[in-house]
């Protein structure tokens, strides 16, 4: 028996033994991720889920006010943004000031990148505060940070994490549902 074949007997053995990882459709599904924060300030928990499908387009799901930690089945999500990260790893976080962190990105073969989007609900809109972008790659390590609202940015390259580029520009108030990875800040690209 060559290698070959044993490591393909061995992975069909393995798969057999396992639980599915397939949903009925046959599409591979990951259970959602949950964070639940005070978005609006208005003393209610609010949640927020994210979903990768089968294809790997990753949904960011936003239900304000709920009272139980999960959302009624036939409560639509107060927001549902499709395709707001597309990386190999996502998760959520939130920063305890009722922003919610949207971090995704990919690693290994010497080009790490990591990217945050800090969202958050003012006067009825889901609009974009933050976004980061971390790298570690073959041709260099820095960061850059963006504050929306402040119209301010900072690109640091090297191991000492010399400010490399400060910028300010007006980015107005960015909605969440207008939100693409082609709006990532000019100045952040390296």
């Amino acid at each position: 028996m060559t290698f070959r074949t044993a490591f393909a007997s061995a992975t069909l053995v393995l798969a057999l033994a396992l639980p599915s990882a397939r949903a009925d459709n046959g599409a591979p599904r990951e259970p959602p991720q949950a964070v639940t924060l005070d978005m609006d300030k208005d003393g209610k928990m609010d949640l927020a889920t994210l979903t990768v499908s089968g294809e790997g387009s990753v949904e960011l799901r936003i239900f304000m006010a709920v009272s139980s930690g999960t959302p009624d089945a036939s409560r639509k999500p107060d927001i549902i943004k499709h395709d707001i990260a597309g990386a190999s790893f996502n998760w959520l976080e939130s920063n305890g000031d009722g922003s919610l962190v949207v971090k995704f990105g990919c690693g290994g073969w010497s080009n790490d990148t990591v990217t945050a989007l800090a969202i958050i609900h003012r006067g009825g809109e889901f609009l974009m505060a933050r976004y980061a972008l971390d790298w570690d790659t073959r041709n260099g390590i820095g960061s850059c940070e963006v504050d929306f609202f402040m119209g301010e940015g900072v690109m640091t390259q090297g191991i000492d994490g010399e400010v490399t580029k400060r910028f300010k520009k007006k980015f107005g108030p960015l909605k969440l549902a207008d939100w693409s990875d082609e709006m990532q800040p000019e100045e952040c690209k390296f």
